[in-house]
């Protein structure tokens, strides 16, 4: 605690000298005009391309990057363009602070500040706005989180806590993908690609006008993957993880007139993916996937400085493999209203209602029991939500102080509050220094709260045996973090900007698997159970620096530099009796991570772009450190045609990035090359 106070302090005193070092801010008043013109030139130029970009995801609200007071990195569309990535998680690695391993051919552990997981319960991601947060298991499942890559606009991702705009969940920071504007989608579009791990991609989108107003596009997608490498558990067998799906959707823009505005998008899916068991008589193992949702926004601007926006939107998941069949409906509505108070306040509030509907069948020794009396696997949940944020300017364009909190009310652990305080301080026109201080929760899922399962059942005697259960519990309670956050902004040079985040987390009541006190089984007078089960018998802090540096070396040529350094404590608390598993997550996380992204034009409508990743050990499955070199070569034939080529982990003919989770064995991410070829018309 002592060095991490003595970091800060430093912290500070060097943000300070920098704004004082860096300032050019012309003393006295300008004597004439042409001298007033040439200090807004200076300082229209001298605010970097990264800090212009607009965001909406800190303060739901557009705003500049450089304007906000949270940690927040954006991934642009020409980020997405020349990275290669055919799916979301790949872009995803170009984010400092962001943890990206690669499980399988079609599973990911994705996290923000440590506890990765194949369901990191600490991280909240929309797509337009749609949160795909799976209540069964608190995570993502990123083998459905499919869309063409250039129908994405953007990527938006807050490292630290968002739960007093976004609700609980948000504990560890935000992923908010956003899709283009069908008015940015005209004309058709021909996309493909093949390789030998990329087996075969292929795209088409059609989009067009109805009158001058209503804009509307129409899109499929159909992707299959090889299987990967070999087998962290058994060198000798491949992954059996192939992948494939079909997927369609569509997307309409309405102006309904120039203040109110109308988007109108659906998506259904459908495909398969495979799995490698540890130590199981059927090693591979199948899952059917399919589902879909339909969503609704409208926007109404009452003024230039007052808003309303009321969205809706139904999701239906479907997903059977051997252990569990589910189907989920959700239905959400949410509703936020937006405006001045007077001339130093804009005041912001919204509620919210979310009804959700599960139907499951475990198997395998694999039950819910929703109302313990084993007569019910279904469960109907409801989520109210409110928020309220008062925007004060205290120094005009120079000092804002964000003050708000986030009420919700769960059928898990009733009553929830989720408070922030966020300031930003612009010492000169291309410094920024922001502070925040955030409580955050992480409520319990449908596994953690329902769910009987018998993993193994061994001999104890001549005709007796015993079973282990992992048990779910009631009285499992939330996760709670207080965050405290320190940032700094600067462009010290014309073509170069520095974005620096440090963070300190205090992580209380997370969750444990606690043993307990043997028992006889009902049903079973030779077994005996042994019972495990959910608590909150755990706490932990966390702290690090997040440094992304964007630099545009000349006109051709783009640099993108990153580090992250991530330390982690846990600790059981008194009377916790864990089986001692949880404190792996300490072992979880890499200590370092680095990047260097080149993007570089050449002569005759060529681009090479290399991207050169460093991820430290982690010491959790003994997952060595590895370093990732990825490149592509395109080529723009026309405005409306493009080629490329590339190659995906030259360095290694393959290397593991993660360990085996709940049973399923984890492969070894293999070198791989593609073509992809793109044509507009």
């Amino acid at each position: 605690m002592l060095n991490n106070a003595k970091y800060f302090i430093l912290f500070i005193l060097f943000a300070f000298n920098s704004t004082q070092l860096f300032s050019e801010e012309p003393a006295g008043h300008p004597e004439n005009i042409d001298e007033t013109a040439s200090i807004q030139e200076e300082i229209r130029w001298l605010k970097a391309e990264s800090f212009l970009m607009e965001v909406s995801s800190v303060s739901k609200k557009t705003e500049k990057l450089f304007d906000s007071p949270a940690a927040i990195y954006v991934i642009t569309k020409e980020n997405i363009r020349r990275s290669g990535a055919a799916s979301i998680p790949e872009l995803l690695r170009m984010v400092p602070g962001l943890q990206v391993a690669q499980i399988d051919a079609n599973k990911w552990a994705i996290t923000s500040r440590g506890f990765n997981a194949r369901f990191v319960t600490k991280l909240l991601v929309l797509i337009d706005g749609r949160t795909v947060y799976s209540p069964l298991l608190a995570g993502v499942y990123w083998d459905v989180q499919n869309y063409l890559m250039e129908d994405l606009e953007r990527i938006e991702v807050i490292r630290g806590p968002g739960g007093t705009l976004w609700g609980a969940n948000a504990i560890n920071g935000v992923i908010n993908i956003i899709t283009k504007n069908s008015r940015d989608t005209q004309g058709g579009l021909l996309t493909g690609r093949v390789g030998n791990e990329e087996r075969a991609i292929g795209g088409f989108r059609y989009g067009g006008k109805i009158g001058k107003d209503i804009n509307y596009r129409f899109y499929s997608r159909y992707f299959k993957y090889d299987d990967s490498g070999d087998l962290l558990n058994d060198s000798s067998l491949n992954g059996n993880d192939k992948w494939n799906m079909l997927q369609g959707g569509f997307r309409l823009d309405w102006d309904l007139s120039s203040s109110s505005e109308l988007m109108f998008q659906g998506n259904i899916y459908d495909g398969h993916s495979n799995e490698s068991l540890i130590n199981s008589s059927k090693p591979r193992r199948n899952s059917e996937l399919s589902g879909g949702h339909v969503l609704g926004r409208w926007k109404y601007m009452l003024s230039d400085s007052s808003e309303i926006i009321l969205q809706m939107y139904l999701d239906q998941t479907f997903r059977k493999n051997a252990i569990t069949r589910e189907v989920r409906n959700i239905s959400d509505i949410d509703l936020q209203h937006r405006f001045k108070l007077g001339d130093r306040q804009e005041f912001m509030w919204g509620l919210g209602y979310r009804y959700v509907t599960d139907d499951i069948d475990g198997f395998r020794g694999l039950t819910y029991d929703t109302d313990n009396t084993s007569k019910s696997s279904s469960r109907y949940d409801n989520l109210l939500t409110s928020f309220v944020q008062d925007e004060i300017t205290l120094i005009d364009d120079k000092l804002r102080l964000i003050l708000g909190t986030k009420i919700s009310h769960n059928d898990y652990t009733g009553l929830e509050f989720q408070p922030n305080l966020r300031l930003i301080w612009k010492p000169t026109h291309r410094t920024a220094v922001w502070a925040s201080v955030s409580r955050s929760v992480r409520t319990p899922n449908r596994f953690e709260h329902d769910s009987v399962h018998s993993i193994t059942t061994f001999p104890t005697g001549f005709v007796t045996t015993g079973t282990v259960q992992v048990l779910g519990s009631h009285d499992f309670h939330s996760e709670n973090l207080i965050a405290s956050e320190l940032g700094y902004r600067i462009q010290p040079a014309k073509r170069l900007s520095i974005d620096i985040a440090t963070f300190y987390n205090s992580y209380d009541a997370l969750e444990t698997t606690e043993t307990g006190v043997r028992f006889p089984n009902p049903n079973n007078p030779t077994n005996t159970i042994f019972p495990t089960f959910v608590d909150n018998k755990m706490k932990g802090e966390t702290y690090g620096v997040e440094i992304s540096t964007d630099w545009n070396v000349t006109d051709r040529w783009k640099l993108y530099v990153g580090y992250t350094y991530l330390h982690m404590k846990l600790k059981l608390v008194k009377g916790s009796n864990s089986i001692g598993a949880d404190i792996e997550h300490e072992g979880i996380k890499p200590n370092s991570q680095a990047q260097i992204r080149s993007y570089l034009d050449l002569p005759f409508k060529l681009e090479f772009d290399t991207s050169l990743y460093y991820v430290d050990n982690l010491d959790t499955g003994n997952i060595p450190s590895y370093f990732r070199l990825d490149t592509r070569l395109g080529w723009h034939g026309t405005d409306s045609l493009e080629m490329s080529v590339g190659m995906k982990n030259i360095l290694d003919d393959q290397h593991p990035e993660f360990a085996a989770v709940n049973s399923i064995d984890a492969t070894e991410v293999e070198r791989s090359v593609y073509f992809n070829i793109t044509w507009q018309f």
